[in-house]
Parts: C-alpha cells; sequence; structure tokens
C-alpha cells in the first residue's frame, strides 16, 4: 500500500451526523491512497464512538481514532491527533473541522492545496476558503491581496516541517476558538509563509460544535488571551 501524504485530523464531541458527512465527503471525493484519517473523539456521550467503531470494522481507509474519555477541549484533540503524526509522519497535515463537507465532485481539493507547498518551499500553511468565515479565507475576499497574516482552521493544511518547528497547538484556547490564529502567526513567525486556496472551497456549517456553549462569551475571552500574549488585537485585524 503506497505511504499517505496527508494525514486529515478530525476533530469531535458528539455531533456525529456532522462527523459522519464530513467523512462521508472525504471518501466520495478524494483518492483513499492520498490520504491517512485521523479522527479524535473528545468524550462524545452520544452515537459517535458506535459510528466510528464501525468505520473501523469496515476498514474504508488509512483509518485511526484516537478517544478521550472525557472532553478536554478541541485544541487538546488537534494536539492529540498531530502527537500520532509526529509519530507516525505524513509530508502535510490537515486540521478539519467536523462540520465541514467536501462538495460532490470537487475531487482535487486536497492536491490543490498540496500544490501550494510544492510550488513555493516557503509556505508553512495553506487555508481553503468558504462562504462562512472572517477574513481572506471569505470567498468575497478572494480578489483581495492584502498579505495573509492569519488563517482560520476549519480547514487548514500545514508541512510536516512548519508543524515540527512550531510544536504543540496552544492548549490555554481551550475549548477551542483563536488557537488557529495563534498557530499561524507562530508559523509566520518560524519563517514561513502563510497562503489562502483561493481555487480550494470547502463548505463549513461553522461553530455547529459550539451550539451549547455561549459562544460570544468564548470568543471574548480567548480574544483577550490572544490580546494578553502577543500585544495584538488579531480578531479586529481579522473583521477588518
Amino acid at each position: 500500500m503506497t505511504e499517505p501524504k496527508v494525514s486529515i485530523i478530525i476533530r469531535c464531541k458528539n455531533h456525529w451526523y456532522l462527523t459522519k458527512q464530513c467523512i462521508d465527503s472525504i471518501e466520495l471525493n478524494t483518492d483513499p491512497e492520498l490520504y491517512r484519517l485521523i479522527v479524535v473523539d473528545d468524550g462524545s456521550t452520544d452515537e459517535t464512538d458506535e459510528g466510528l467503531s464501525k468505520y473501523m470494522r469496515e476498514e474504508h481507509c488509512d483509518f485511526v481514532n484516537l478517544w478521550h474519555q472525557e472532553s478536554k477541549g478541541a485544541v487538546s484533540a488537534t494536539n492529540s491527533g498531530l502527537k500520532y503524526v509526529l509519530e507516525n509522519p505524513t509530508p502535510y497535515v490537515l486540521i478539519l473541522d467536523n462540520d465541514t463537507e467536501i462538495l460532490k465532485n470537487n475531487t482535487s481539493w486536497l492536491t490543490d492545496m498540496i500544490k501550494y507547498f510544492e510550488e513555493d518551499e516557503s509556505v508553512g500553511a495553506v487555508g481553503a476558503t468558504t462562504d462562512n468565515v472572517i477574513g481572506l479565507q471569505y470567498v468575497g475576499n478572494l480578489t483581495n491581496s492584502k498579505e495573509v497574516k492569519y488563517l482560520i482552521s476549519f480547514c487548514l493544511m500545514m508541512s510536516l516541517k512548519s508543524a515540527k518547528k512550531v510544536g504543540m497547538w496552544d492548549e490555554r484556547f481551550n475549548p477551542g476558538n483563536c488557537e488557529d490564529l495563534d498557530i499561524t502567526l507562530r508559523v509566520r513567525r518560524a519563517g514561513f509563509n502563510l497562503k489562502v486556496a483561493k481555487d480550494v472551497f470547502i463548505k463549513h456549517y461553522c461553530h455547529k460544535t459550539f451550539e451549547n456553549m455561549d459562544l460570544q462569551n468564548l470568543i471574548k475571552v480567548n480574544e483577550k488571551k490572544l490580546l494578553e500574549k502577543w500585544g495584538e488585537r488579531i480578531y479586529y485585524d481579522l473583521r477588518g
């Protein structure tokens, strides 16, 4: 069997219908020899465990299921997946939210993201576009030629080289939000460039996994943590 080029990490907590839709869309639109799928279950209490166990039994693709007995947060789930990748390396790692969907017949999406790294060795991270996001990854901003300073991680690919250099994601941002701004700023500070994959559109249902949380307060709290850490109002820059 060919060694995969990309490890796709999906973090999930409950909302099995979203995770299943995401996984199914990957399988329908992606060459199975191109990727390894790592699903990190962050303490789900619904049918997620049963659903993922079924996938394991059916031997769909190169499939890894990691499990937190108790919820630690999306950032910790990302790190669990990254630790696996660093022990079982692939040239690229993709962080993909479970409330995303690869649209039908978009079969080149993964190779299209990889090409940004192959064409420019200075690139450390690449983000896809969508119609439900702030910043330069919003489809309405595709003609914007501003320098990419930050990326949102609903669909974020990193080279193994940059992932090794910047290390684990900062768990002070658990349960989630703003950790992607932090990690992509760290990628830039490590000497890499960021790119928006303007030719890759991923459907994003945005914050579905935070439905039972006070999302606006969580953003406010983590935005303050960003400011304390970096001295920059990063979230304000994105909104602009």
